[in-house]
């Protein structure tokens, strides 16, 4: 009593699920890489790239983009969708974050379906712009 003790158990249908999380299948990044950003989309970018960190490169039909983003509805046009979302993001990591991206487009006729994401870690974040 008077201590503001919390005590928690977890029901066995969960252990499954906590003992995968010690075989390092997810994304992990350190909270200091996307606590400056603002947007949410920078921060959502941000992860779909670190999942690919060995490769320095992601690929993402629109379509994909879009539902990752949950955009399905919104930017219709891919000139709304870029200017809107992919290139502010972008942007915003490039300045705030650990992150060096640039990106590349693949049409089919004249339309925008692929997107081909390329990054690297900088060498060393400066601190100063970050904030």
């Amino acid at each position: 009593h008077g201590q503001g003790a919390v005590t928690l158990s977890f029901s066995p249908d969960l252990h499954p699920h906590l003992s995968n999380l010690s075989r390092g299948n997810f994304t992990s990044y350190t909270i200091e890489n996307v606590k400056t950003l603002k947007s949410t989309y920078s921060i959502r970018l941000f992860e779909l790239l670190m999942q690919y960190k060995k490769e320095g490169k992601r690929f993402i039909t629109i379509a994909d983009f879009r539902s990752m983003f949950d955009l399905q509805e919104k930017y219709q046009l891919y000139s709304e969708l870029r200017r809107c979302v992919i290139e502010p993001a972008i942007k915003e990591l490039n300045l705030k974050s650990c992150l060096e991206v640039t990106y590349k487009t693949q049409k089919k006729n004249k339309t925008v379906v692929n997107l081909w994401f390329y990054f690297e870690e900088k060498k060393q974040l400066d601190l100063l712009s970050a904030m």
